[in-house]
């Protein structure tokens, strides 16, 4: 019996031995706002800018904080976030984010998310907490976990005609500080994604 179990074992580690890595599940469909923001997270684990374009509404618009919305960024303070980042502008961020960082790994808690009602075209989902930590090199890198950020779905057609969900607007209530690892410097969201842009 140890015989079998030991060559069960073999078996399943065999791809790990071989160097070979199982393909990633493939993300849920995108038919849900938990979907959409599974979508997110995968296509930044993975880098896949396509699959991020199509979790974004052509209208989406990145808050870095309510209170910021319409106000102009100062001159000469390169640190401190842009009111918003348009559909574009996000798209090119994460565009050079996952072309040049050493890694990425996103995470975003979609347990108390929720579901929208049958016939609601737009829903909300605020205080979930998202963790981004982003490798410049192997001993560098910026984490953050701290704060909250919330988000806002719209339900669209797509070609077939099918309803999907599509993210509209995400606020980010993000904020340095906390304990951080030597290397890894603590801060918000926005900063990180102001380094790539």
């Amino acid at each position: 019996m140890n015989r079998t179990i030991s060559l069960a074992l073999a078996l399943a580690l065999l791809p790990l031995a071989c160097g070979e890595e199982e393909p990633p599940p493939p993300p849920p469909p995108v038919n849900t706002p938990v979907g959409v923001l599974t979508y997110i997270e995968v296509s930044f684990n993975q880098r896949n800018i396509d699959l991020l374009k199509r979790s974004l509404s052509p209208n989406f618009v990145y808050y870095t904080d309510p209170g910021e919305i319409g106000r102009p960024r100062p001159e000469g303070t390169p640190c401190r976030p842009p009111p918003i980042y348009s559909f574009t502008e996000f798209w090119h961020i994460a565009y050079n984010m996952f072309n040049s960082a050493y890694a990425i790994n996103l995470s975003i808690s979609t347990g108390g998310v929720g579901e929208p009602g049958p016939e609601e075209t737009t829903f909300r989902a605020g205080d979930v907490n998202v963790s981004l930590l982003v490798m410049v090199d192997e001993n560098r890198g910026y984490l953050a976990d701290e704060g909250y950020c919330h988000f806002e779905f719209e339900k669209y057609k797509n070609e077939q005609g099918q309803d999907v969900w599509r993210l509209t607007n995400w606020w980010d209530n993000t904020e340095g500080g906390g304990e951080e690892p030597p290397g890894i410097e603590h801060v918000p969201l926005w900063y990180i994604l102001s380094l790539y842009e």
